[in-house]
């Protein structure tokens, strides 16, 4: 359970710091319960992944991890606040 809450503040925390270049902080704070949806989503299918494929499914889930953060990276920081 601990481990859950650890995610879920982790996807909280790099939403949050993902979205630092946005000045609102009521846009951050959406941005960052997003972040906590996302972490959940991504623990609701660690366990079907592996159980389906073995290490090669943590490591896909995991790629595809690091390639929604770097999107989010380059979508938030490249464009201008409106």
């Amino acid at each position: 359970m601990l481990a859950g809450l650890g995610g879920l503040a982790a996807g909280a925390l790099v939403a949050w710091t993902l979205a630092r270049g946005i000045g609102n902080p009521w846009r951050r704070a959406m941005l960052a319960m997003m972040g906590v949806m996302g972490a959940a989503l991504v623990g609701a299918i660690t366990m079907p992944a592996h159980a389906a494929l073995g290490v090669k499914g943590l490591a896909g889930l995991f790629c595809v991890c690091l390639a929604a953060i770097a999107l989010t990276w380059r979508l938030l920081l490249s464009r201008p606040e409106s």
